[in-house]
Parts: structure tokens; sequence; C-alpha cells
């Protein structure tokens, strides 16, 4: 999918019924008002020797990248900010009127048609430039808000066979030949640029004695870009000429070239409509009213995701937008995939969902999987979902909070009706949309609720990780060589741990009257996988430590082996003690080893990623919930600080470094839990401290 969303507008504004333009006394109608074309100006101009140079015969020139755009020719004139463009062949565009600020109901309006909305049902594809015509306002080098029009250029091969728009407010016009004096800006336009570079080119033309040369009823802005686009954008401000029109030149209507794209994925479904989306299976359920299936996903797969409040849904998807238009690390064009997924909440109603801490994702495309570059944003992270399976419900039709909510009851009705109702887990729900937003028919909108009892593999249902913020790694001594702990049974595992392996512990009592600590001791001795990183931000540093050790888990091992995710995952930091400053540069970060492989872990790939050993311990901890941060890391390192030295426990404790510990996905968006790890040097498990 190709969002061209731009600014701009058609050339000239349709004064009958079949949509013919007429621009200045160059431009009439083509028969009965051809007598107003100022035949002496256009004679004055071939005496003086002033002939054009013929039109290139290439595609398209750079900044129209690889849409079509209409061909046009320069005339060399002495100045350097501006040029003199010709136009020399008539056109059709598809144009739409809006009033004031609404120039993106227009643009959808537009995206509509070519998305579908004509009378052909044709998907027609994006070009450029989005052009937008404005009348200059009251006051001098203003422009006007008023009767404003939206253009998109049909593509070469649609010039015969446009189809006719579906809707009332969309229409197609067709322009004839002109030229244009145009002057070049780069960046993001908006409306003060547009302004500004219409005042500035009308100065330049005044003070090269061309202030008569140009109509002063219309102005034309031109947009070329992707909105997401970062560097080198392009956008024009377009003034008629009066004197100047170009050659009736005979013109090929030759095609862009597509640029190329990945085949659709093998096996996609119907409803994936040619899109990467991941692979799933279903499994057959013994039910009589098949209005919901199980399906699975038995694949771990990366997504990109975002957090929004309330109705900002809108504001999400272009986070992520911008992200596959090269938002990112790489600077890397990324293609559009399906679902759109949302993580919502069930609200304090029975069936209600609130509209807290809502979470969209972008599904990764399989060639991407691997090296999925990290975001520029800090709003958009970049996430890991562990096979799962889930109910789905579908639905048709344009999806919205009302349909999400109507849906999720009559699932959940379903279940229960089937006596599933204590299959689902109640803390989330997911909707899963697989159109544009402009499609018009056949809609495919999903909900889904996770199944406890179902897995494709056994994993705990619905796990994604991500880079962990503000947190880097576990205790890990180089010493020795451990003789790995056995598995102990899923049961064995704390809630805390969700499922996931994690080293086994207990905790020892203590005599203090205010428990808002523990004293917890890991007997065993265990393998982990480590990185270190150094003269980063805490924020920078999680972020490129976690993907060296998810690479490792990956595949990125001596064995080339996947690794199934575990939990903790820890960070040992570094106090600092120079003044205003609480840690140092230096993070270091560990992933625990699954049980299955303690014995054999295999050697890292990289060089900055290693195993480590380590030997028993025993830690204070101390418990703290929602979204880590350094922040929040500072506040609860120094409250278990103090409250050991309230309990006469001061002494026991290391004073040059800590460790933090997380067990949640990103996507787990309640109950989440978060530790500080503080050695103990007096208490030890066994014969062995760290």
């Amino acid at each position: 999918m190709r969002l061209v969303f731009l600014l701009f507008v058609v050339f000239l504004v349709s004064a009958d019924a079949k949509f013919s333009l007429k621009l200045g006394d160059l431009f009439g109608k083509i028969s009965s008002e051809i007598s107003k074309l100022d035949i002496p100006s256009i004679a004055q101009k071939i005496i003086r020797g002033l002939q054009p140079r013929k039109p290139s015969t290439e595609k398209s020139p750079g900044f129209c990248g690889d849409h079509d755009c209409p061909n046009f020719y320069e005339i060399k004139l002495d100045a350097s900010d501006y040029k003199l463009r010709c136009y020399p062949k008539p056109y059709k565009w598809v144009s739409t009127t809006y009033q004031g600020m609404n120039r993106r109901q227009a643009f959808w309006r537009l995206f509509n048609y070519i998305q579908g909305n004509n009378e052909k049902k044709m998907k027609i594809k994006m070009t450029v430039p989005v052009t937008m015509q404005m009348a200059p306002g009251k006051t001098p080098s203003s422009l006007s808000e008023d009767n404003r029009i939206m253009s998109f250029f049909i593509p070469f091969k649609h010039q015969k066979d446009a189809p006719t728009p579906s809707a009332d407010d969309v229409r197609l016009t067709y322009v004839e030949p002109f030229c244009a004096y145009v002057m070049v800006y780069g960046g993001w336009s908006n409306k003060w640029k547009v302004q500004r570079s219409y005042k500035a080119l009308v100065a330049a033309l005044k003070r090269d004695g061309l202030g008569e040369d140009f109509r002063t009823d219309a102005v034309y802005s031109a947009g070329y870009d992707g909105p997401s686009k970062i560097f080198n954008r392009h956008n024009e401000i377009w003034l008629v000429s009066k004197k100047h029109s170009p050659e009736s030149t005979p013109q090929p209507e030759v095609e862009t070239v597509e640029p190329s794209t990945e085949p659709p994925a093998v096996d996609s479904p119907k409803f994936c409509d040619g899109h990467d989306c991941p692979y799933f299976y279903e499994k057959e359920l013994n039910v009589s009213d098949r209005d919901y299936t199980l399906r699975c996903y038995p694949k771990p797969y990366k997504w990109v995701s975002t957090t929004f409040e309330g109705m900002n849904k809108g504001q999400a998807f272009w986070r992520l937008f911008k992200y596959i238009q090269g938002n990112n690390e790489k600077e890397m064009k990324i293609k559009m995939t399906v679902p759109v997924t949302m993580q919502i909440q069930p609200g304090k109603t029975p069936g209600s969902l609130s509209q807290d801490n809502r979470i969209m994702s972008f599904f990764i495309p399989f060639k991407h999987q691997k090296d999925a570059p990290a975001p520029s944003a800090d709003d958009v992270r970049l996430t890991y979902g562990e096979p799962f399976c889930a109910y789905v419900m579908v639905y048709g039709g344009w999806s919205s909070t009302w349909k999400v909510q109507r849906n999720y009851k009559a699932l959940v009705a379903a279940l229960k009706r089937d006596g599933l109702g204590d299959d689902f887990r109640t803390d989330v729900v997911y909707s899963a949309a697989y159109d544009d937003p402009k499609k018009v028919f056949n809609r495919h909108n999903e909900i889904w609720l996770v199944s406890k009892k179902h897995s494709p593999n056994m994993s705990a249902p619905l796990k994604s990780w991500s880079k962990v913020p503000d947190q880097v790694s576990s205790p890990q001594p180089e010493v020795g060589t451990v003789e790995p702990s056995t598995e102990p049974s899923a049961v064995d595992s704390p809630k805390l741990c969700d499922g996931h392996d994690c080293p086994y512990f207990y905790e020892k009592e203590l005599n203090i009257s205010d428990k808002n600590y523990t004293l917890r001791c890991y007997p065993k001795p265990y393998k982990w996988v480590s990185t270190t990183v150094e003269g980063m931000s805490s924020r920078e540093a999680g972020e490129t430590a976690f993907w060296r050790l998810f690479g490792y888990i990956q595949g990125r091992n001596a064995q080339k082996m996947k690794i199934k995710m575990t939990v903790p995952v820890t960070t040992e930091m570094q106090l600092d003690k120079a003044p205003d400053s609480f840690c140092k540069e230096n993070y270091t970060m560990s992933f625990f080893i699954p049980f299955k492989h303690q014995k054999d872990t295999p050697a890292p790939s990289e060089d900055d990623v290693h195993l480590t050993n380590v030997e028993p311990f025993c830690a204070y901890v101390m418990v703290y919930g929602g979204w880590s941060n350094m922040e929040k890391v500072e506040e609860n390192y120094k409250a278990l600080v103090g409250a050991l030295k309230r309990d006469g426990l001061g002494n026991d404790i290391p004073t040059d470094i800590f460790y933090t510990a997380g067990y949640d996905s990103p996507m787990k968006v309640r109950n989440r839990h978060n530790e500080i790890w503080l050695i103990s040097k007096k208490y030890r498990p066994v014969n062995a401290l760290l």
C-alpha cells in the first residue's frame, strides 16, 4: 500500500459540465472558444525565436520517483531561483473542492476514488504531483482558504478510459497544455511554507520584469512525496504564465515502471489480499454453531508497535506508517502488511472496553523478520509475538468502536454458550483489520480472544517481546563450570514468570516489621547469555543490548539454534559516585538460558555476546509495577536501600552495583512486574557467593 499524502491541487477550475478547464487567455475550450487564445502573443514569441526544446522521452524526472507524472520540458531562463516549465499535452485529472483546512478530507475523497470508489470499481495506482489550486487572498501575498481544489493526476494507462467517480463531490477534470513559473522548496510543506514560497516567487518575477506575466487569480502548489519521506522532500509553487504556451508536441504515453515488490506470501489467505500476514492454521472445534474459529499461530514473529490513549488511533497509525516509510535507523522503506492489530483492555463494566493504554501493531514482513530496523521515534518499538492460539470472530463493513465492542460481546457470549467461557484470557482483547481504510466492499475485520488451554507449541499464549527500556542484565560472575540444574515442570514456575522458564528460587523469612521487600535465594548455578553496552543512555543501551541477545536466541549462534524466550531479562547497573549522577553508562544485559539447553548451550556467533555462569546467590528484592524507566529504577533502588538501612541491613549490600529484572512483554498492560535486586553479602544458599 502506498499512501502519498500531499498537499496540493488541480490545475484549473472546471467551468462547464464536461469539466473542461480554462487557463487565462491561453486556455480555452477546445473548439468553440479557441478564438480566445492569445494568438498575437504566441506569434510574437515565435518571431523572437523563443523555441522550446522537445520534451524528453524519459519516463519521469527524479523527483517523481517511480510514479507516473505529467510530461514536461523547461525553457531556459537566466534566473536561478525559479524555472519556466511547460506541459505540452492535455491530461485528465481527478479533483475535489474543499473549504478551509479540510485538505485531509479532500485527500481521502480522491484516494477513495483510486481505491475503487468509481463506476468500474477499478483500483488505480497513485501518481504525482498532488496539486492544490488556491485563490490569492484579500491582502497582498495572502492565500484564500475558500474553494480550494485538490487533484490527482490520472495515470497514463487510464488517460483514455478513466472511470467516472461514484462520489458526488469528486469529478474528472481536463487540463489543457500550459506553461508556469515554478519555484521549488524542500522540507515538510505547510500553509506557511506555501505562502512564503508564493511571496518569494512573486517577488522574483517582479525583480526580473515578469510581474505582468502570471495569472493573479490562481496559485498552485504541488507535492511529490509521501508523508513519511524524511530527506530531500520536493514541493513546488506554480504561477501560470500568460505569455508563454507550449508547442503542441506529441508525447508518448509511456507508463512508469512499478518498483519491484516481493511476490505475495505463499499460502496467504484470501483476506490478506496478497500482503504478507503471519502464517496460521485452524483447529477443528466440536461446536454446532460455527460463528467463530480457533486459530493457531505456530511461529514467533516480530511486529512494530505503539501505545496510544483514547480515540487517537489515527495518530497511532501514522506513527507506525512513518516507521515503514523510513523513520527507522536504516531509513529503510518496508512494505505494508496485514493485519493491523489493536490490543485493548476490557472495561470496568461487563462487555465494555477501556480506552486506556491501547497498543497498535503492524506485522513485520517476512523478508525483514531477521533484520527489522529499530524505530527512530521514541513512541514506536519492535515487539516479539510468540506462538499462540485464539478464538476468532469475523465481521464485515467499516470497523468502529461500537462494532469492536459488539463483536467482542458476541464472541464472549458464543464461547460461554459452548462451554468455553473459562478458556480465554480476560485481561486483553485484540481487534485485527485487513483492509485499506478506503476499501469499500467485502471488508474483513476480526476479534481475537487468546486461548488459555490451546497452544500450537505448548508456549504461553501471545507473548510479545520488545526492547526493554532502561533495563539490562543479571548477576554474572564468570567463574567455574556450571552443572546446570534439571528442568522443573511448568507448574513449578512462579506466577510472575507467566509460564516461561525462569531460574528456580526460594525466599528466606526476615524478621522485619514492614515487608516491602523480600530476601530471595537462587540455590542452583545457571548459564545466561549476556552482552555489555557502554557510552550510551540507559534507553539506547537497553535497546542495543536486547536486540543483540534476541539475535542470539533467534539463531545467531554456533548451532544456528532457535531458543525460546525466558524471564527475567536482567541488567547490571554500576552506581556513579559523581554528583548529580545515578549510574555509569555501562550496562550488562542477560537472558536466562532455558532449562533444556543448560547443558548444550550453543556459543554465540557475535563477538559482543557471551555466555556467563551465575553461581548461587541471595538478594534483597523490591517489586514495582507499571512500565519501567530510569526514573522508576532510581526511585525503587533508593527506596530499597532506605528500607534496608531502616532495618539495620545497610551494611549487607554492595555500594557499587545493583540489578534490575523485567518479567513482562511490552504488550502486557496490567499487573506488570519489575524488580530491583541488591545482592546480600551475608546470606547464601550454598557455599558460593556472588
